[in-house]
């Protein structure tokens, strides 16, 4: 195989992303760093150091997720042998992975929100519709508005 086809083979399997670079210097004999000049030089973007993101938790992380869902950080740690902060860590790394399970509120719920009390007519995860005392109806009323969530009062 010559310089050129060499080249070429390897840049293409760069491109598809599948392999690391110390895969892909491995398989065609060169090293890292030529393959890192050769993927300038075609005006590639290179790639990032360090591992891959994971795409969703490990089993232990989700172990220590479902955990920290009904004991203190403090107590998950002293299981895992980890600081709180560390439990702090993975549970704010994973808070889009973790789906909340049902709405803060539900149909009928009277809420307080600034001064003001409103009936909740229909409730999602994220947001619902409300109906104040003079009847008026606010539409996809988000239920943590700033970090504030509204208090129940009935």
């Amino acid at each position: 195989m010559n310089k050129d086809s060499l080249m070429a083979a390897a840049l293409a399997d760069y491109k598809k992303g599948a392999l690391t670079t110390k895969d892909i210097a491995a398989h065609y004999g060169i090293s890292q760093s030529t393959l890192t000049v050769w993927a300038t030089n075609a005006g590639f973007k290179l790639r990032s150091r360090g591992r891959r993101k994971l795409m969703e938790p490990t089993t232990r992380q989700r172990e220590i997720l479902r955990l920290a869902e009904v004991h203190t950080y403090e107590q998950v740690g002293q299981r895992f042998d980890m600081k709180k902060q560390a439990i702090h860590r993975i549970v704010r790394q994973w808070r889009t992975w973790m789906k909340p399970k049902r709405p803060p509120f539900v149909v009928g719920d009277i809420i307080q929100w600034q001064g003001q009390r409103l009936t909740v007519l229909s409730a999602g995860l994220q947001s619902g519709t409300l109906r104040n005392a003079k009847g008026k109806i606010f539409m996809n009323f988000p239920w943590n508005h700033r970090g504030k969530l509204p208090t129940k009062v009935g």
